[in-house]
């Protein structure tokens, strides 16, 4: 029943306030971003793919890396494909 569903996120509100301590390597992008950002894939990160290849981290651990990875375009210019965006995502349907 829709009653027992929890509430839905808020697709353009800051990823800051439904996870306080993401950060991005982008001082701007950390306070703009939001989940529809995230899904749309434009954050400015690339792939970064071999950075977590059998890499034992929790979605918590991946999330907090995030700020040390320099974007290879603008923020919301570009379209990039990045797995990296699955974590703070996951996170947020959590909270």
């Amino acid at each position: 029943m829709l009653s027992t569903m929890p509430e839905l996120p808020e697709w353009e509100k800051p990823v800051k306030e439904y996870i306080p301590f993401f950060k991005l390597f982008d001082p701007v992008a950390t306070e703009r971003m939001t989940l529809r950002d995230l899904l749309i894939h434009n954050s400015g990160l690339p792939r970064y793919d071999a950075l977590w290849h059998n890499a034992l981290l929790t979605r918590k651990e991946v999330v907090e890396r995030l700020q040390y990875l320099e974007p290879t375009r603008e923020f919301r210019t570009t379209w990039q494909y990045s797995n990296r965006h699955r974590g703070p995502l996951a996170r947020s349907e959590s909270t």
